[in-house]
């Protein structure tokens, strides 16, 4: 059960009579109503309060579940002065100071009250509504509809916010439990006006029902309340430590694992594999052939690899390599204005743009666009197999192209890798963040950032020999298989079925004398209300003392 929930669960236990034993010996609540209603019309004939207009008696069908023995059903404005708060002119800067606090719905939390945004001067309160403390203010309108807190100063509020002060100030406490109940937010919005923005007036609120113990009883409760309470609010730090925590892990292991992959640490090294380097010579040779049959036009000589350019050892049988040595980087372009090139022919070359792609996917299966044939001239035609990396904005990231088409200066094509690298060890470690802190280093432009071509030709890559890339690829697909599946669980919600819903105990519940069968899921222990397993003793007692023989 999650901190939030388990909260609603405290103080639903509270005000139906079911977080402390009833004593017989209590005063009933209906001799406390008495003597309040006394006290009320003292107060009258000294006039210090107004008389209220009669509330309505409360009929059986208002009655939404039983009480224990010595507790009784009244409504709000029975308990105390209920009040609206109102908002002196705003043109008036005379009304505005720090006299005394203004308060908003804004201001108001069921962590507490904020004192310091805005004040009322002496001459504002005068046209204010002055709430003495202690009094419970509550924003009586739109989303935040329901929240509530005890004041510990004197305040003002606006007319969005709604004040008790209970008559016998004892009573503000449990009162306050009461109005920050799912009980009472669901009676809230039941007799709230509007739809898209609900609105409780003073007269609505005065209605509501409360469940009144007696005062001894109210002590009790509170006392409880407080000691779960704070016990829940030191949960709900933990569940959102471990919720950063989760979300961290399921979103940094992908990127460790890639880590893993370029750096040799995935698979074992076999030293029957043909070496790296003699790859290189294959593809050095292979290259040097296109030159001469003119297929490829050759290269400026590249700068050798110095050690200060390594940022970390390889594994026996790999070598450092730049990319421009096994493929060709180069930047698309486009036909301008592009609108005269686009066209709606079936023999149209694909168009290939940013929005063509998902940023989790790996590969561009179709385009939007298309463009005629004429457009060729002024743009870089790639093929089915090429990698395609953003140039701009989100820049660096890979996709793999399983069609023909057409690019423009947006992207930058990387091609005739085929032979030195294998397709799915190359996208993972154009994916690796070693990768991407390469080409941000390699981005030029203040506002828009752009990825230089050339500097990414010249981007080192640590290259396996050709068969351990293939075992790279497969452990790193059957790792990322086990990343989806945690993501999967991350999200999924505890409760699947409605066995498992039965197997929930309602709050309260005493540690169960019966052994739970089920032992293979022992994380769900306590969501299934058997916490105390594997509790140390005084931990027990201490869970019995808060939760049993109540």
């Amino acid at each position: 059960m999650k901190a939030a929930e388990l909260r609603k669960s405290i103080l639903q236990a509270a005000v139906e009579g079911k977080l402390v034993p009833q004593n017989p010996n209590d005063e009933p609540a209906s001799v406390l109503l008495e003597r309040i209603k006394q006290g009320k019309e003292q107060l009258i004939r000294d006039g210090k309060i107004k008389k209220d207009k009669p509330l309505p008696p409360i009929s059986t069908d208002e009655i939404p579940f039983d009480l224990p023995e010595g507790w009784i059903w009244v409504r709000l404005g029975e308990l105390g002065v209920t009040q609206t708060g109102t908002t002196p002119s705003a043109d008036k800067q005379i009304y505005l100071g720090n006299h005394i606090p203004f308060i908003k719905p804004a201001d108001i939390s069921s962590a507490g009250i904020d004192y310091e945004n805005e004040g009322l001067s002496k001459e504002g309160i005068k046209m204010g509504r002055l709430i003495e403390f202690p009094a419970i203010l509550m924003v009586c309108i739109g989303g935040s509809i329901g929240k509530c807190y005890i004041t510990d100063i004197d305040v003002s509020c606006n007319q969005q916010v709604n004040a008790i002060t209970t008559f016998i100030h004892e009573m503000q406490e449990y009162v306050w439990f009461v109005l920050s109940s799912e009980f009472s937010y669901q009676n809230i919005i039941k007799v709230a006006s509007g739809t898209a923005t609900p609105i409780i007036n003073k007269d609505k609120w005065s209605k509501l029902l409360i469940p009144l113990p007696p005062l001894a009883e109210q002590r009790r409760i509170n006392a409880k309340a407080h000691k779960l309470l704070d016990l829940n609010s030191e949960l709900a730090v933990i569940e959102n430590d471990l919720d950063v925590l989760e979300n961290q892990f399921v979103e940094y292991l992908p990127k460790s694992i890639l880590q893993a992959a370029v750096q040799g640490k995935l698979v074992a090294q076999d030293p029957n594999n043909e070496l790296a380097t003699e790859l290189l010579k294959r593809i050095k040779q292979e290259k040097e052939g296109l030159v001469r049959d003119g297929k490829i036009k050759k290269d400026k000589s590249l700068p050798p690899i110095s050690e200060d350019e390594i940022p970390y050892d390889l594994p026996a049988g790999w070598v450092w390599c730049r990319l421009e040595d096994f493929c060709l980087v180069a930047r698309g372009g486009s036909p301008r204005p592009i609108q005269d090139f686009l066209t709606d022919n079936a023999d149209g070359l694909n168009w290939i743009k940013i929005g063509d792609t998902d940023k989790n996917d790996k590969y561009i299966n179709t385009t939007k666009e298309k463009i005629k044939r004429e457009g060729l001239k002024k743009t870089r035609q790639v093929y089915k197999g090429d990698f395609l990396l953003t140039n701009s904005m989100s820049f660096g990231r890979p996709y793999i192209l399983n069609i023909d088409g057409c690019i423009h200066d947006g992207w930058l094509v990387l091609s005739g890798y085929q032979g030195a690298v294998d397709t799915d060890f190359f996208y993972y470690a154009l994916s690796s963040d070693f990768a991407f802190q390469q080409f941000k280093g390699s981005v030029s432009g203040s506002v828009v950032k752009n990825l230089n071509s050339d500097k990414v030709a010249k981007s080192l890559f640590p290259l396996p020999p050709l068969v351990e890339q293939q075992r790279i690829v497969a452990k790193v697909d059957e790792l990322m298989a086990m990343c989806d599946g945690l993501k999967s669980a991350h999200t999924t919600p505890v409760l699947r079925d409605a066995v498992e819903v039965a197997n929930i105990v309602p709050f309260p519940q005493k540690s169960r004398t019966k052994p739970i069968v089920d032992r293979s899921a022992p994380i769900a222990l306590a969501a299934r209300g058997d916490a105390t397993e594997g509790l140390s003793e005084k931990a027990n007692r201490d869970a019995d003392e808060l939760l049993g023989d109540d």
